[in-house]
């Protein structure tokens, strides 16, 4: 991720350090980043992301696991594509229930079974389902419960002397 990108700037140790920190929005994913959400969202490999944002792949896979912007930003990406989706279904419902509706009354045997499986294994489909947290300060907040967690067990297991 380039230093001069707006909004962020390199820490650490030296000249080519590749650690970014947000200036002004620690919430916002940086502009490459959105490069690369887009394109996961849509359905693009992690190579083919990594290629649209400009970053190598093991920079996406970073992102994905140790920066709660990015994790957050592709959540809500996903999220907003999946409701789209829904609803342009939701849109051609009343149409697919009532071909299912004539296919059950009055196709041959066979045609009525498959229709009324097909009505039946829907019945459920438009759930909402979970994508994890959408807000970066969430995701940090699970992060942290989780590393107070792992310190509660090594302090246990250092007591009854097994570390």
């Amino acid at each position: 991720m380039p230093a001069d990108e707006p909004g962020r700037r390199a820490v650490g140790p030296g000249p080519g350090c590749t650690t970014m920190q947000r200036d002004a929005t620690p919430d916002d994913p940086s502009p490459t980043q959105l490069k690369a959400i887009e394109a996961l969202a849509a359905g693009a490999t992690y190579g083919a992301a990594a290629a649209a944002a400009g970053v190598d792949r093991a920079t996406l896979y970073r992102w994905r696991r140790d920066d709660a912007a990015f994790i957050a930003g592709l959540n809500r990406a996903l999220r907003d594509r999946a409701d789209a989706m829904r609803a342009e279904l939701r849109g051609l419902a009343s149409e697919a229930v009532e071909t299912i509706r004539e296919l059950m009354r009055g196709g041959p045997e066979g045609v009525r079974l498959r229709a009324a499986q097909a009505a039946l294994s829907v019945s459920g489909g438009l759930e909402v389902p979970s994508y994890g947290a959408t807000e970066a300060e969430a995701i940090r907040e699970e992060w942290e419960r989780q590393a107070q967690d792992r310190y509660g067990l090594d302090e246990l297991l250092s007591h009854l002397g097994r570390r």
